[in-house]
């Protein structure tokens, strides 16, 4: 009973099989569009530490934090009484140098008059010119010095280098500067730089295929995972490939004069990448064994053949088919799951054409 039971099974799979229907697609042949991503360093088009070029006293903060300055606007006054006492001593040096050289103007003078009469010899009119030339090498000196301490004094006025917003301002008035203190930084975000990486392998396919070129237009991912409103565009491709990382390094430019983006942000770089007559099989269709994919297709007498192919690259929900399948396979859509190798099918043909 067991082997009529076992037989009796047997003939009846294949008629069961042969009723059975499962949707059968033909591969999509279409251009179509798929995106790469790649993490981003963003930084203004400007952004710079503002420190004290002397040392001195807080007296005034003429810009608040977070505020909008112009270039040239004086953001913070120091003070410091020595350059005050310095100035006065160095305008009263140099009084006095002037009226050195006046002196020994009107001994150089009188020496050549004496000289012209016989009187003194040539050597005493050389010591005298001597003595102008000296009184005048201290008139540059001290002028040397006055100019030093008025530079100082100037450097006392802190001013923006260009136009931009303030950030966090480090001291309060009356507080001690010394020389080189950091007071706040400043950067301009009306435009900023995405630098990203990307390997020296897609670096050589997008040579290949659709060259990164300055110009190309790229989509900016912000920290929310929105796209920025504003497309951007690489405006430079560093030269060299960075030997540790294996990386060639991207320099795009964004428009960013609602000041959404800021120094230090972070962000991704979406690249969009077109391929002509791309072959697409839906990922649903597919299976995996042994790290190779696989395809269930019929042949001439809609009997199943597993078939495996080598995916070029996965979208959403298709594979782009590299190389095994062709445009004329029937590719069983679905219900892959109970289907076996060497089945006979009945096909229902339906189209995946959008």
């Amino acid at each position: 009973m067991l082997l009529l039971c076992i037989l009796w099974s047997c003939k009846q799979t294949p008629s069961e099989s042969l009723h059975s229907e499962y949707p059968i697609i033909n591969p999509t042949i279409k251009d179509t569009t798929y995106f790469t991503e790649y993490v981003a360093d963003i930084e203004s088009r400007q952004n710079i530490e503002i420190r004290s070029h002397v040392h001195g006293y807080m007296d005034r903060i003429l810009a608040d934090e977070g505020s909008y300055v112009k270039e040239g606007q004086v953001l913070f006054q120091l003070i410091n009484p020595h350059f005050q006492q310095e100035l006065a001593k160095a305008e009263a040096q140099l009084a006095n140098a002037l009226a050195a050289e006046k002196m020994e103007q009107v001994s150089l003078d009188n020496t050549l008059r004496l000289v012209e009469k016989n009187i003194i010899s040539e050597s005493e009119l050389e010591m005298a010119k001597a003595k102008l030339e000296a009184a005048k090498a201290q008139i540059l000196e001290v002028r040397a010095e006055l100019s030093n301490i008025k530079l100082r004094i100037s450097m006392c006025a802190i001013k923006a280098p260009f136009a931009g917003r303030i950030n966090r301002i480090q001291y309060k008035k009356g507080s001690l500067i010394e020389e080189r203190a950091l007071l706040t930084t400043l950067s301009d975000n009306l435009e900023i730089f995405a630098y990203f990486k990307i390997s020296e392998k897609e670096a050589l396919n997008f040579s290949q295929q659709e060259p990164l070129h300055q110009a190309h237009q790229v989509e900016l991912i912000m920290a929310n995972q929105k796209k920025y409103p504003v497309a951007g565009k690489i405006e430079t491709v560093i030269a060299d490939i960075d030997k540790k990382s294996g990386t060639v390094s991207y320099r795009a430019r964004f428009n960013n004069a609602g000041e959404i983006l800021k120094n230090g942000s972070a962000g991704k770089i979406r690249i969009s990448h077109r391929l002509k007559k791309a072959c697409l099989i839906p990922q649903k269709s597919t299976f995996e064994i042994q790290d190779k994919t696989y395809v269930y297709l019929l042949d001439s007498s809609n009997r199943v053949i597993r078939k495996s192919f080598i995916p070029r690259l996965r979208l959403a929900q298709y594979y782009v088919v590299e190389s095994g399948i062709s445009e004329q396979d029937r590719i069983i859509f679905e219900g892959i799951q109970s289907i076996r190798e060497g089945e006979e099918i009945k096909p229902q043909l339906i189209s995946l054409q959008q």
